[in-house]
């Protein structure tokens, strides 16, 4: 960046600053300004950054409820706008200029368009998550009809999702999807799920493989005949 780029960056900063001191902004749309002239120190632009929105929430920490209705504060009272020419990228990307009055605004500004931020499972009881993939050791005779089932249809994996997560239960972990792994010798079933930063997946991993179990002796064809005379 040229010594004309640090300059603006530090001049918008400051009258920024400004704006935050004398601006009355609900807590959320706050969080949202002060973490979007933080991620300016890593932009090559001076004055746009690029965020995730997938991510966003949990950077801000806030819910996505409110990083959307901060976002929208923040574009109602002309803090920021879109450019969607640099945010063509990344999918995920959302580029945006943090505007002041007089100083960089611009006569062809960008309209407002809502946008959706965060992902499922991004908050378990008001706590961020971690991602995590559970390996779920099953039963020999579980195993042994599971071989013949490889591969999981779609349906056969969303309804074994929701039984895991009814199993677990929404305050908990969040279920993000289900596989079965390690071929046709040794099948076992992965979990990629998310559980709260403080929590322990061995418990959770417990509940989850006696709940797979119930389900395959349920759908695996083989396991209807073995299961009677368990």
């Amino acid at each position: 960046m040229t010594s004309d780029g640090l300059w603006m960056r530090l001049e918008l900063l400051g009258l920024l600053c400004r704006r935050l001191l004398n601006e009355e902004l609900p807590d959320p749309a706050r969080r949202l300004l002060v973490f979007l002239m933080g991620h300016l120190r890593y932009s090559p632009h001076a004055d746009i950054v690029v965020v995730s929105r997938r991510f966003l929430p949990v950077d801000v920490g806030v819910s996505a409820d409110d990083a959307a209705r901060a976002y929208e504060i923040l574009y109602e009272r002309e803090l920021i706008e879109r450019v969607d020419a640099l945010s063509g990228g990344a999918p995920d990307g959302l580029a945006l200029r943090l505007v002041v009055d007089g100083f960089n605004d611009r006569k062809q500004r960008a309209a407002y368009r809502p946008e959706t931020f965060g992902y499922p499972g991004a908050r378990i009881g008001g706590k961020p998550t971690s991602g995590n993939i559970l390996t779920l050791a099953l039963p020999a005779f579980v195993q042994g009809s599971l071989r013949g089932w490889a591969v999981l249809s779609d349906d056969d994996r969303a309804s074994l999702r929701v039984w895991l997560q009814e199993a677990i239960g929404s305050q908990r972990a969040f279920i993000e999807e289900v596989a079965v792994v390690g071929g046709h010798d040794s099948p076992a079933l992965d979990v990629k799920l998310r559980l709260p930063i403080d929590e322990s997946d061995s418990d959770v991993q417990s509940i989850l493989a006696s709940a797979a179990e119930s389900w395959l002796r349920r759908h695996v064809a083989g396991l209807g005949h073995q299961g009677s005379a368990l």
